[in-house]
């Protein structure tokens, strides 16, 4: 059975986490789904992330954080 992959989830609407939870490295459309983006990391346009509680915790500690709705534009 086929994953439900990052793409599947922005074709429904949702926007992923923009990290892979094994690595810290920037997630890529085609690896699976993991969560819902709920919080931007980092400052700069260049430098933010979209991305789930958890690898903002586990990830991305010293980073700014903002919790709230996430817009991509």
């Amino acid at each position: 059975m086929p994953h439900y992959l990052n793409s599947d989830a922005i074709q429904a609407g949702l926007i992923p986490c923009e990290t892979n939870p094994r690595t810290g490295a920037l997630s890529r459309t085609l690896e699976p789904f993991h969560a819902q983006a709920v919080h931007t990391v980092g400052t700069g346009s260049d430098r933010r992330r979209h991305v789930c509680t958890e690898c903002a915790d586990k990830h991305h500690k010293g980073l700014k954080r903002k919790r709230g709705e996430i817009v991509w534009r």
